[in-house]
């Protein structure tokens, strides 16, 4: 499913104000209780979408807080925001993030830890991309946690950096 049209879908739930569908994608998060999400993605993404890690795990975590935002470049950049001026304190769950390897096991619940703290804090989620992320995940890892740490500590560009003279 397009990353665009699964946010837009979920937006569409907020707007609606529908808080029995956005209470059944949290329940998601237990195994005794995601049959009760099941129908809800189905209605999102089609019944083949049930078994999708990415869509579920956006699904479920946009239903825990459902602020959207495109200005959000990734996940590093909320989670940035998140940590504010208290950086050594959130180091710790950013690099728990980081050292995430399988979705569904080990990253899906740092990623619902640490959007309940976006939730506290105000700070928001650009889903559209955290689904694309979350959809190359199983290939490219490397490359989304690298993207991440990039904006999480603000690395500037290779290009505008100063070189010494020798």
């Amino acid at each position: 499913m397009n990353s665009e049209v699964l946010t837009h879908k979920l937006l569409s739930l907020e707007k609606a104000k529908d808080r029995g569908k956005l209470s059944h994608l949290r329940r998601w998060w237990s195994p005794t209780t995601r049959h009760y999400a099941y129908p809800v993605i189905a209605s999102l993404a089609g019944g083949q979408a049930i078994d999708n890690g990415p869509i579920c795990t956006v699904a479920a975590l946009f239903a825990e807080h459902p602020k959207h935002s495109d200005k959000s470049k990734n996940f590093g950049a909320t989670c940035r925001t998140i940590a504010g001026k208290n950086r050594d304190t959130f180091e710790a769950h950013f690099r728990r993030l980081l050292a995430s390897t399988d979705l569904e096991n080990d990253l899906a619940p740092v990623l619902q830890r640490i959007i309940r703290r976006a939730k506290n804090t105000g700070a928001s989620v650009n889903y559209t991309q955290l689904h694309k992320d979350l959809s190359k995940w199983r290939y490219s890892a490397e490359d989304i946690k690298t993207n991440w740490a990039k904006e999480y500590w603000s690395a500037p560009d290779e290009s505008k950096l100063e070189i010494p003279d020798a």
